[in-house]
């Protein structure tokens, strides 16, 4: 019923836009709204959980080189592992349109790996979605409901191409006229010295007051799949205005992301504000953060390396940022627990716990933080509760009951 009265709101907003078009007939050059276009879209799925982007977080989602774009518009709806995403965007000319086609497509083919392996339904959506082109537009529309948002955007582009002056469901925003600038009054040079550093300690992160979002913009979160919950997590809490957002931290994370390829640069890095690199310690080192927390070992342990493996390859990795970014504070996040019903897995949570425990002593000779993700998780047990996760994904990727309480563990544990 609900899919039905979907598709029945679905022609009639589409009938409104081409009817309405009529009336403004011979409007040429009238611009379309990609903004607009994208909250109508959002406004016919209706769900709560529908979180618009601004241009610099769709540039974090979905690799985008924003100074190739002239207008874009984008919005989320945050799933467990794949979530729906919509982004429209304009290329400012030809040739970043073309760049902006493949930079889409290199994130569509790594949210196609990333469901594979965890979610066929996921996998089936985005298998049926294609990057699509015309004129300067770009655009990539991963929704069960993909041909009804593609009807809705067609309608705008067409009545732009007419001449005539798109319509919309909602009403245009008032614009705020744009405050006068007051000049700054000339301030006396003061001549500071910057005093010694204290040298930090390091090992165990212990608990801590609780922080503001700001103690977390100049981080970067580097990781696998969990990590991408954590990402889209924070994402929509920015974007809704809401706090524990981890401020303006930034993510380099990819499904299957580990130790192994990250250490021996057997793949190569997750791009970072929309630009490929060929390394990991390269991506770190152009994101200018100086908080860097490693948080992977999955799919080293799903791999098979073992434990004392992962533990080698991840004190090869803090060499590698070492010598890329000498002066940040790298912190060893702890493996994430699995749910009680996946406990009995091959990957399970005592080698989880032996992984932890190797991951500590590696923070401790390498000069390093540990938080212990673990402890933050498993709430006192030994398993992860079934609250946080989902049967469905092998029990370790976490839902928003999970991100929360990893979060608020985050915030009250800082070195």
């Amino acid at each position: 019923m609900r899919k039905a009265l979907f598709f029945v709101f679905i022609v009639l907003t589409a009938a409104m836009l081409l009817a309405g078009c009529g009336s403004s007939a011979g409007e040429v050059g009238t611009d379309v709204s990609l903004s607009r276009i994208a909250e109508e879209m959002a406004a016919a799925r209706n769900d709560p959980a529908a979180v618009m982007l601004d241009a610099k977080y769709t540039g974090m989602l979905f690799g985008t080189d924003m100074t190739l774009v002239r207008e874009s518009a984008a919005f989320m709806i945050t799933r467990t592992v794949s979530s729906e995403e919509t982004v429209l965007l304009r290329a400012a000319d030809e040739s970043g349109r073309d760049a902006l086609k493949e930079q889409l497509q290199a994130h569509l083919d790594s949210y196609r790996e990333q469901t594979k392996n965890y979610d066929p339904d996921g996998f089936a959506m985005a298998s049926k979605c294609e990057v699509k082109t015309q004129d300067l537009y770009v655009w990539l529309i991963v929704s069960p409901e993909r041909e009804a948002l593609e009807k809705i955007f067609s309608a705008h582009r067409k009545s732009y191409a007419q001449g005539e002056a798109p319509v919309y469901l909602t009403p245009a925003p008032t614009q705020t006229p744009a405050p006068t600038d007051t000049p700054a009054p000339e301030l006396t040079p003061q001549i500071e010295t910057t005093p010694e550093p204290t040298p930090l300690p390091f090992g165990m992160v212990p608990a801590s007051e609780r922080v503001e979002d700001s103690w977390f913009d100049d981080a970067l979160f580097v990781g696998d799949s969990i990590v991408m919950n954590l990402r889209d997590y924070a994402m929509a809490r920015r974007m809704r205005g809401e706090e524990n957002n981890l401020g303006e931290a930034q993510f380099l994370c990819r499904d299957g992301l580990s130790y192994q390829d990250s250490s021996h640069n057997e793949s190569r890095s997750p791009d970072i504000n929309g630009k490929a690199y060929n390394t990991i310690e390269e991506a770190i080192a152009a994101s200018g953060a100086k908080k860097i927390y490693l948080s992977m070992g999955s799919a080293d342990m799903i791999s098979s390396f073992g434990v004392e493996h992962t533990a080698e390859n991840a004190a090869l990795l803090i060499a590698h940022i070492r010598e890329a970014v000498p002066d940040a504070v790298i912190i060893l996040s702890a493996e994430t627990p699995r749910i009680q019903i996946y406990d009995n897995h091959v990957f399970n949570n005592a080698q989880i716990q032996e992984l932890n425990a190797l991951l500590l002593r590696c923070a401790e000779e390498n000069g390093c933080w540990f938080v212990d993700s673990y402890e933050g998780l498993a709430q006192g047990t030994d398993c992860m509760p079934m609250e946080y996760s989902e049967t469905a994904n092998y029990g370790i990727h976490l839902n928003e009951k999970g991100c929360t309480a990893w979060v608020d563990y985050l915030y009250t544990h800082t070195p």
